[in-house]
């Protein structure tokens, strides 16, 4: 349960894989056990990952999964004090087979091999080739890029998200996320995730990139809304409900906290009894 989700917001799984499809087993599993229900992201690797490695995990996900393909969808309750949900403890989850595809989990008529296309060459996401307000972390080998935009109305968040899409070289930005922190330095990609877990609800704030009317011939290329939504940013029927505000402590308060963190962890009940 990596930290950036909050410890009920995303689960990195591995499994021993023995037959196909059986990480959707597995994720569907977790959201019928009990508080497990709430988890809104889960990543399912294949054992040879270690899922204490968050870096690690990320780095299977983006060389094995091809985002027409490999993500699972559904609806179910999430925790009652989850903002994002379009209802009160209510709305959608979603699941990344990260594991390495086998015969037999071509979703959505998608070919087992169609995931090299993409990730088999890293993609230049060099920061000249990106926009000033835009990042490609080591890890997702160029598919990953998170931007950074100023928020003043509904909707800013989708047009970044497309104006990225536009500017980005071919073959690159498959997993889009975008978020309205000022202060977050976009190459801190744990915090970048916390607003990823945080802020979205799937069913209403995923994107998905199409060419065609034909919705199989989606390119494989998904992006997240990730911005504090307000009116006007309902989408597929999913309303939006109020976002608290971010609670940032000052320097002072940070450093007195790591100060008594220091001395309770040396001085053991004399100083966590002052």
């Amino acid at each position: 349960l990596p930290q950036f989700g909050c410890f009920h917001n995303c689960a990195f799984v591995r499994i021993h894989k023995a037959y196909p499809l059986q990480a959707r087993r597995v994720m569907h599993a977790i959201w019928g056990a009990g508080q497990m229900a709430w988890t809104k992201f889960i990543v399912v690797v294949d054992d040879d990952v270690n899922v204490h490695n968050e870096e690690a995990v990320l780095r299977s996900m983006f060389a094995n999964c091809h985002f027409g393909r490999d993500i699972e969808m559904v609806n179910g309750p999430l925790d009652i004090l989850d903002h994002a949900a379009p209802r009160l403890g209510a709305g959608c989850k979603m699941g990344f087979d990260a594991t390495r595809q086998i015969r037999g989990e071509e979703v959505n008529g998608i070919a087992v091999s169609a995931e090299t296309r993409r990730s088999s060459t890293p993609t230049d996401c060099s920061p000249g080739a990106l926009p000033p307000n835009a990042h490609a972390p080591q890890f997702g080998g160029g598919r990953c890029v998170f931007v950074n935009v100023e928020k003043r109305r509904a909707g800013a968040g989708a047009h970044a998200i497309d104006a990225l899409w536009r500017a980005a070289p071919e073959g690159s930005a498959d997993f889009v996320v975008a978020l309205d922190a000022p202060g977050v330095d976009l190459r801190d990609w744990q915090r970048v995730f916390f607003h990823l877990c945080a802020n979205v609800d799937p069913g209403r704030d995923l994107h998905i990139e199409k060419r065609g009317s034909d919705p199989i011939s989606a390119t494989g290329r998904i992006a997240f809304d990730a911005t504090r939504k307000l009116p006007g940013d309902e989408r597929r029927g999913q309303p939006v409900r109020d976002y608290p505000p971010i609670i940032e402590m000052d320097a002072q308060t940070n450093a007195l906290i790591d100060r008594r963190w220091r001395e309770s962890s040396r001085g053991g009940a004399g100083a966590t009894g002052r």
